[in-house]
C-alpha cells in the first residue's frame, strides 16, 4: 500500500523510466529526470534544515516547476503555489500564514519577489537543480513521515474573501487518486491537457494521475486561454487525449468558435467541474468530438478535488446540466 505521493513516482520510474513525464512550450523532462533532479532539490532542502515545513513557489507552472514541487514533497515539506497575479495584499496575507524559511521561485520572477521579502531567503528552483542528492538522507526523511503528512496548502478566498488555506495530506490524494485513475479508465498512454493553474486543486488530478500511470502531463501556459488557435495547435502537436478543464476554459474554445479552425481528434476524456455548463457550449463540444466521453466533476477544496462525478450519456440532451 502506498502512503506517499512519492511513491508513485518512484514506481513509475521503475517502470517508464525513460518515458516523458512532462511537456511544457519550451521543454520535456523524462520520469528518472524528474525523479533526480527533484531529489536533488529535495537534498538540498534538507540539508538547509529544512524539513517538514512549508515551502511556497512563486512562479509560473511549467517543467521547472514541476521538478520544485516534487523536490519539496521528497524533502518531506509541503508546497504551496502562488499566483504571481494576485494581489500584494492577498499574497502577503498567504506568506504570513505559511510563515516559510524558504521561497522557490524562477529566474524570470526573482528580483518581484526579492522586492516584496528580502526576510526570507529566495532561491531560484534554476540553481539547485543540479545540487548533488543524499539518498540516505531522503531515505531517513520518507522513513519519519506518513500518509497523513501534509502535502499541499491551497488558499481560497473564503467567504469573507479573507485568503483560507486548506491543508491536504498525502494520504487524500492517494485515496483520491487511486479512484479516480481507476473510474476514468487513466493509463500510461494518456497525455493530460494541464489548463488549471497549480495553485487550482484541478491541477491535483493533472500531476498526480500522470505520476500514478506513467501518462505525460503536458502543460498549457495560461496565455493560451486568451489566444485559442494557440491552444488548438498546441492540442494537436501534443496529441493531448483527456482534458480536465473548468468549465470556463471549455465555453472559451466553443465563445472563439475555435474548432471551425482545427479539431484536436485525439482528445478521448473531456472531464469539467466548478459551475453547470451551459448546453449551447456542450453541444458544440459533443458536435466536434462525438466520441468522447463527457464527464461533470463536483467537489469542494476541502475534500480533495471531487466528491461526485455525472458521465453524460452522448445521447441525451441537456438543459443546465439536467438530463431530459
Amino acid at each position: 500500500m502506498q502512503y506517499l505521493v512519492t511513491d508513485y513516482l518512484d514506481r513509475t520510474v521503475n517502470i517508464y523510466k525513460e518515458k516523458i513525464a512532462v511537456i511544457d512550450v519550451n521543454n520535456a523532462i523524462s520520469y528518472f529526470q524528474l525523479q533526480s533532479k527533484a531529489k536533488n532539490i529535495a537534498t538540498y532542502l534538507s540539508e538547509k534544515g529544512i524539513q517538514f515545513e512549508s515551502v511556497p513557489i512563486f512562479a509560473e507552472k511549467s517543467v521547472l516547476t514541476t521538478c520544485g514541487l516534487w523536490g519539496i514533497v521528497y524533502a518531506g515539506c509541503y508546497y504551496t503555489f502562488l499566483d504571481i497575479k494576485q494581489p500584494i495584499e492577498r499574497l502577503d496575507i498567504i506568506i504570513n500564514r505559511l510563515s516559510p524559511n524558504i521561497i522557490f521561485t524562477d529566474k524570470s520572477n526573482y528580483t518581484e519577489i526579492y522586492k516584496l521579502y528580502k526576510n526570507i531567503e529566495i532561491v531560484c528552483i534554476e540553481d539547485i537543480l543540479e545540487y548533488p542528492s543524499n539518498e540516505i538522507l531522503l531515505e531517513d526523511i520518507k522513513e519519519k513521515m506518513c500518509g497523513i503528512n501534509p502535502l499541499y496548502v491551497n488558499f481560497t478566498s473564503g467567504t469573507t474573501g479573507e485568503p483560507k488555506g486548506v491543508i491536504v495530506s498525502h494520504i487524500s490524494v492517494i485515496d483520491f487518486i487511486d479512484i479516480f485513475i481507476d473510474t476514468f479508465d487513466i493509463t500510461y498512454e494518456e497525455k493530460i491537457g494541464n489548463q488549471a493553474p497549480f495553485d487550482f486543486d484541478v491541477s491535483v488530478k493533472d500531476i498526480y494521475s500522470s505520476a500514478a500511470t506513467g501518462a505525460t502531463l503536458v502543460i498549457i501556459p495560461r496565455e493560451f486561454f486568451s489566444r485559442p488557435m494557440k491552444l488548438i495547435d498546441y492540442l494537436c502537436k501534443e496529441q493531448v487525449t483527456t482534458l480536465i478543464w473548468a468549465v470556463s476554459a471549455m465555453c472559451f474554445l466553443t465563445t472563439m468558435k475555435a474548432f471551425e479552425y482545427k479539431v484536436p481528434k485525439t482528445i478521448r476524456k473531456i472531464m469539467f467541474s466548478g459551475e453547470i455548463i451551459p448546453n449551447k457550449h456542450l453541444k458544440l463540444w459533443k458536435k466536434f468530438l462525438p466520441n468522447a466521453m463527457y464527464v461533470n466533476l463536483y467537489g469542494p477544496t476541502e475534500i480533495t478535488c471531487n466528491c461526485t462525478y455525472y458521465i453524460l450519456d452522448p445521447k441525451k440532451s441537456y438543459e443546465e446540466g439536467i438530463p431530459k
